[in-house]
């Protein structure tokens, strides 16, 4: 692109040393032209402007909980991991009634789980025995016996001592908890 046409402005003494100086002391540009060029292209195309954008509400909820849904997945993970090294180190009568508790209603799957998709549930009482079996994740076991999440995890930590206790990771990073004989 050649540089044929040329535009006068003129400033006054004291605005032209204002500009060099500041070509100067921010060595941004080399000379006051290249400097007006740019100011005015910037100018002109709107850089530095604030966007005036409209955001869809309902957008930014979607985009927030699928941003989040992985650190709720990993937070899930953390907690069972929490609870199995609570379990291995401190001993409760408590925790270990309910891990019983929790045991003798697992669901049974000799052959390995079966779970139903959480979607083709129907929507019963979340603190009924067929919810908690059909779901069998700790928050399931929690509504069910009435107690804390935690002490439901800490629970199932401590049911999967038992040798034919198991469980699977679910869809959303829940695990889903099992046994493989009726007989425990």
């Amino acid at each position: 692109m050649a540089r044929d046409d040329m535009i006068g402005v003129r400033v006054s003494e004291a605005e032209k040393k204002k500009f060099e100086k500041h070509i100067e002391d921010t060595s941004e540009y080399d000379s006051v032209p290249r400097m007006m060029r740019s100011l005015t292209r910037d100018h002109i195309n709107g850089y530095g402007e604030e966007a005036t954008t409209a955001v869809d509400a309902e957008e930014l909820v979607n985009a927030v909980e699928i941003g989040l849904s992985s650190v709720h997945e990993r937070l899930e993970e953390l907690e069972d991991m929490v609870a199995e090294v609570n379990a291995a180190t401190v001993s409760s009568d408590e925790h270990s009634a309910l891990a019983h508790d929790i045991v003798a209603e697992l669901p049974v799957y000799p052959d390995g789980p079966e779970f139903p998709h959480p979607a083709d549930l129907d929507s019963g009482s979340p603190d009924n025995i067929q919810t908690a079996r059909a779901l069998s994740t700790a928050g399931a076991w929690a509504n069910y016996f009435e107690v804390d999440d935690d002490d439901a995890r800490s629970a199932l930590a401590r049911a999967l001592r038992f040798p034919d206790v198991k469980f699977v990771e679910g869809e959303s990073g829940y695990r889903r908890y099992y046994k493989t004989t009726e007989d425990i």
